[in-house]
């Protein structure tokens, strides 16, 4: 065991210094963080953040990258951690960088040495640069599991999933003659397809280039590879543009700020038979976001206005979307967390709510910003926590996809990944662009179980 052992650490340093992904278990709850949302409440204040592991099997080399937001914190110091110590180790890299806001920890172990199902890789000490609030992530590490056959037989956790195909654009209005492209976040995945209406299956069209619609149509596609099981259905609709509305995947949308809830109108079905806002939304009909306005309206999650308009490419604010996010994933109401600029907000229970679940995150440990037009990666951070989804590890391929903020970059990624956002037919994402209401409700649904 021992010379295999020395025969894969070799293999393990070229794999890492090459940037090769090997056999790894995933990531799902396995790599997490303790605390993962820094509150400072004042510049110079140092808080300690231990890298945590559970429900590992026996495993002794890992890989791991976290991000953290380098405008609030720096890190001053990187520890072995309580389960590494004393452990006959190999670095193959340990860095961070506070200029661009990361830490890497590789390491393997030597000889007969393991690590147990639980414990702690390392300990970071982070000093905040500012009072506020940061939130640092882990991306999807390689952990590394050798048996006893040897570096060819490496252990994958059997529940693995492959991710739901992506469509780009997103659905929607759309110019006869465009080209849609699905994709897939997992390496080695088909994609099959059909634009009957029918369930896809291995059976089905496989994806193999740009699929052009001329008509309107709906696609429904999953992604299949051996060993794991079949992603969920994406499905997706098309319409032949003939309009000015905004397009698939969400457009920037005119229009001021929504007036928030409490004057919008209350829409309650007089005729059970009938679902809230399909006669009195009346601005909405034949929009590309219509159905997922329907559906959010039918949920309770979001109203129309007075007047019997819902103003679909009007923008929401930060405390609007908060607001729909709680209604739609019917969390509990909480208050263990209040901004300063929330007490006495129309939202301040949903907001609340939000941060007490750690949905949300302040500008500060004060300042939540509750009017403020949110931004689609704003959007994207917070629908990500929502719905709980697994970080995804795939580049993304939007025209734009580098301006996308660093601390959101994880969160946006896996918004794409799962068919939660789509970008633009200029394939262009927007990241910093201001969300619409018609873009918040499509977002809500896609993440939606």
């Amino acid at each position: 065991m021992t010379k295999i052992r020395a025969t894969f650490l070799v293999f393990l340093i070229l794999c890492t210094f090459a940037f090769i992904n090997i056999g790894v278990v995933s990531s799902t709850s396995y790599i997490t963080l303790d605390p993962s949302d820094l509150q400072f409440n004042a510049a110079g204040e140092e808080i300690k953040t231990r890298v945590v592991f559970s429900n590992i099997p026996d495993f002794y080399a890992f890989d791991i990258e976290i991000n953290f937001d380098p405008e609030t914190a720096e890190v001053i110091s990187l520890e072995e951690g309580s389960s590494i110590k004393g452990k006959n180790t190999f670095e193959v890299k340990e860095e961070f960088d506070n200029d661009k806001g990361f830490v890497r920890i590789a390491k393997s172990l030597l000889g007969d040495d393991v690590l147990p199902s639980e414990g702690e890789l390392a300990v970071i000490t982070f000093r905040a640069k500012a009072t506020g609030n940061s939130l640092i992530n882990v991306n999807s590490p390689d952990i590394v599991v050798l048996t006893e056959d040897g570096p060819d037989s490496f252990i994958k956790d059997p529940s693995g999933t492959v991710a739901k195909p992506v469509a780009n654009p997103a659905g929607g209005a759309v110019t006869s003659g465009s080209k849609v492209t699905l994709t897939t976040a997992t390496p080695g995945a088909d994609i099959y397809y059909t634009t009957d209406g029918s369930a896809p299956t291995e059976n089905s069209t496989k994806y193999t280039g740009p699929i052009t619609i001329n008509e309107a149509v709906t696609i429904k596609a999953i992604a299949v590879k051996a060993g794991m099981k079949d992603s969920g259905v994406l499905t997706v609709s098309f319409t032949i543009r003939t309009g000015t509305g905004s397009p698939g995947g969400g457009g920037g949308g005119g229009g001021g700020p929504s007036t928030p809830p409490t004057k919008e109108l209350e829409i309650t079905p007089d005729d059970p038979e009938k679902k809230p806002g399909f006669e009195i939304l009346k601005d909405i009909s034949g929009h590309w976001a219509e159905n997922n306005i329907q559906e959010m309206v039918a949920l309770g999650a979001i109203n129309g206005y007075p007047d019997g308009t819902f103003r679909p490419n009007n923008n929401i604010t930060r405390a609007e979307f908060a607001t729909v996010l709680v209604k739609a994933f019917q969390l509990e109401p909480q208050s263990s967390k209040v901004f300063k600029d929330t007490a006495g907000h129309w939202a301040q229970e949903t907001v609340s709510t939000a941060a007490s679940y750690g949905i949300v995150g302040g500008y500060s440990a004060d300042t939540f910003g509750p009017d403020d037009l949110i931004t689609r990666e704003q959007m994207a951070v917070m629908v990500v926590k929502a719905a709980e989804l697994i970080p995804a590890r795939v580049e993304l391929s939007f025209t734009d996809s580098s301006s996308i903020s660093e601390w959101a970059r994880e969160a946006m990624t896996t918004a794409v990944a799962s068919g939660i956002i789509g970008g633009y037919p200029d394939n262009t994402l927007r990241p910093q662009g201001n969300a619409t209401r018609a873009e918040a409700a499509t977002v809500i649904v896609n993440a939606l179980p």
